[in-house]
């Protein structure tokens, strides 16, 4: 029987071969978003997908470790969790986004998702729930950003 994963490292390896989402899409007769989906899977930290492929981790699991290009962090949040009764995705979310501002922040409104990543930032996003636009990831850099712009909104009114 394949397992999931091994649809996840099909799409994996035509992607690396340069192939985009609508290709490989029309050839497994899926959608290009359902190969997004699966590619943010298979990015997901070595580590947690081999405990994803001897059923050791559930899939809404590896969906919410997803949202999080951090291996490191992400094996730090299973390591918190893996003795513990609360392995809930939304409790996995939690955990990787706990240091990042929500994108409905109205900092992060102030700012603009534009002018943040313009200025470097990265914004997580979340393909398998409403993410309400992402997070902002690091929130000094919106500090920052949001100070800037009070600057030059404050100059303006003189």
């Amino acid at each position: 029987d394949l397992h999931p994963l091994d649809q996840f490292r099909a799409f994996k390896t035509l992607s690396d071969q340069g192939l985009d989402p609508e290709e490989i899409g029309a050839r497994f007769f899926v959608s290009p978003a359902t190969v997004r989906q699966r590619l943010r899977l298979a990015s997901v930290s070595s580590t947690l997908l081999e405990l994803y492929e001897k059923d050791e981790i559930r899939l809404e699991q590896i969906m919410a470790f997803s949202i999080s290009d951090d291996h490191a962090r992400q094996e730090q949040v299973w390591e918190r969790i893996s003795s513990s009764h609360t392995q809930e995705p939304y409790y996995i979310r939690r955990l990787l986004t706990e240091t990042t501002v929500r994108a409905d922040d109205r900092r992060a409104v102030y700012v603009g998702a534009e002018a943040y990543e313009a200025a470097g930032g990265v914004i997580l996003r979340d393909l398998f729930e409403q993410d309400s636009g992402g997070w902002f990831q690091d929130a000094a850099l919106l500090e920052q950003l949001v100070f800037d712009r009070l600057k030059v909104d404050a100059e303006a009114m003189r």
